[in-house]
């Protein structure tokens, strides 16, 4: 019965299905065979002991191990083999030992760089500071080596703190918050990336020992202030700085212009909170600049439209290079003069002067120069003067012909063209279009009927006075063609007593 099991179990097998993934196997099985077959017996067989073929390392002997189907000698195991860092060594039991891991009786049983203490009777890596040392220890220098620290001192320079956390024996950089600075707190939260570190902010008021006030808005750290609105008198003692900002929460001079009342310090700066006199230049006078440093209001100007200053009203433009903040002057420029002033008009170092040496050194409306008097004049014969004007020899300015002369009738206002040329400019400014024709002049309470109509100019009085007319004319109350009354000036002598 048994052989016929064996024989059936052998049809059963012969009579199997070869699919082509087992002939590869059986295939590459045999290569393999016969390859180790060879190799072995090129070296001598497996009677030499060397190189033999295998599968597994229990093919080979203890001291062996199978590496790519061959038996090669065992190298190095452990830290022999891997090595260890700088702050380690390779104890007997191929493991790397760090500083103070290690009992030791003598030097021996300690690697390069470390030495059995005494004390301790562990081995220690040698060290002066604890830059020598691995980061979770320090350097003893009493013992001289690399330990867990167990108190403060022995974390001095240490790069991640002064402070020894006892029960993990490495150095931090807190575990109180007294051990952190004003404005800094220590975090204590388990888990917190910041663990044992000063974190800015606060708290509680203990983290701020010198600004006493912890403001926190939400739930994360606040911050250390100087005081609060509700109790600045305590808080703000400094009489110079008696109040606190409401936002800022701290003591300040002011907030508000209205806290300042020194009238020359009346606005309180909006960065500064201190009372200045200026913000900008529309708080100081004309002529006045407000500087910056200061917030004081200093002669200058940083334009035209800052001058005149109050105490010169003729200087009218802005030098913005002339002193340390500008300053009003006279002119900028030969133009400005010709403007303005009837025998100054050369500009030198902003103001107006007069003088020329020829013709061309004068400007349009006084053309001609007076050499022997080094000034420019309006003219020197009536034919330098526009109709119904006379040359005046003594003052070389066009003035109105005489009464008697009929050129100066005339038949409208219109006619009457103010002199350009009086020796006050401002006069010509107030009085170009008041100038009228008139007809009769008043003469102790009657009226005298000119023996022309006259050109004549306005005036304010009193009556009979020169103040506000030209040379060789009077203020009188005259009647122009319309019948209209009004003060004017004529020339002198179309009443008894005229200008006396």
């Amino acid at each position: 019965m048994e052989r016929e099991t064996t024989c059936a179990s052998t049809k059963e097998v012969n009579n199997r299905r070869w699919t082509p993934g087992l002939l590869c196997l059986a295939l590459f099985a045999v290569l393999l065979i016969a390859a180790a077959t060879v190799i072995a017996a090129c070296n001598g067989g497996e009677e030499n002991g060397e190189n033999r073929f295998c599968l597994v390392n229990a093919d080979c002997d203890t001291d062996e191990e199978c590496v790519g189907g061959m038996c090669m000698p065992k190298g190095p195991s452990g830290c022999e083999g891997t090595g260890c860092d700088e702050h380690s060594f390779c104890a007997s039991d191929g493991e790397c030992k760090g500083s103070a891991e290690k009992p030791c009786d003598s030097e021996a049983d300690c690697g390069p760089g470390f030495f059995c203490s005494n004390v301790l009777e562990l081995c220690l890596q040698e060290c002066e500071t604890p830059a020598d040392c691995s980061p979770e220890l320090t350097c003893d220098t009493a013992v001289g080596g690399c330990i867990p620290c167990a108190f403060d001192p022995q974390c001095e320079g240490h790069p991640d703190g002064e402070r020894c956390l006892a029960e993990e024996g490495r150095c931090v950089e807190c575990t109180d918050p007294l051990h952190c600075p004003d404005n800094y707190y220590c975090d204590l939260d388990e888990g917190s990336e910041t663990l044992y570190h000063c974190v800015e902010g606060c708290l509680d008021d203990n983290d701020c020992s010198v600004e006493g006030h912890c403001v926190r808005e939400g739930t994360g750290p606040g911050r250390c202030v100087e005081c609060l609105p509700e109790t600045a008198t305590e808080d703000c003692t400094d009489p110079r700085r008696p109040r606190c900002h409401p936002s800022m929460h701290r003591c300040v001079e002011c907030f508000e212009h209205g806290q300042c009342t020194d009238p020359n310090l009346g606005l309180c700066h909006p960065e500064d909170f201190e009372c200045v006199r200026c913000l900008d230049n529309t708080d100081c006078r004309m002529g006045h600049v407000c500087v910056p440093e200061q917030w004081e209001c200093e002669i200058g100007c940083d334009g035209d439209e800052r001058c005149p200053p109050e105490d010169g009203q003729h200087l009218i433009y802005c030098d913005t290079g002339r002193g340390p903040h500008g300053e009003c002057v006279e002119c900028l420029g030969d133009d400005h003069c010709e403007a303005e002033w009837i025998d100054a008009f050369k500009c030198e170092e902003g103001e107006c002067v007069a003088g020329c040496n020829q013709d061309s050194d004068c400007p349009e409306r006084v053309p001609y120069c007076l050499v022997e008097e080094n000034r420019c004049v309006r003219c020197f014969e009536d034919e330098d003067c526009p109709d119904h004007l006379t040359c005046d020899p003594s003052e070389y300015f066009c003035r109105c012909i005489d009464e008697t002369d009929p050129r100066n009738v005339c038949e409208s206002t219109k006619q009457c063209g103010n002199p350009p040329d009086w020796p006050n400019p401002h006069w010509d400014e107030t009085c170009i279009p008041l100038t009228i024709c008139v007809s009769e002049a008043e003469c102790d309470g009657g009226w005298r009927t000119l023996a022309a109509p006259r050109c004549a100019g306005h005036c304010s009085g009193p009556v009979n006075h020169q103040v506000e007319c030209p040379y060789g004319f009077c203020c009188r109350r005259v009647r122009d063609l319309d019948g209209n009354t009004n003060l004017k000036c004529v020339e002198i002598g179309q009443c008894p007593g005229d200008c006396d």
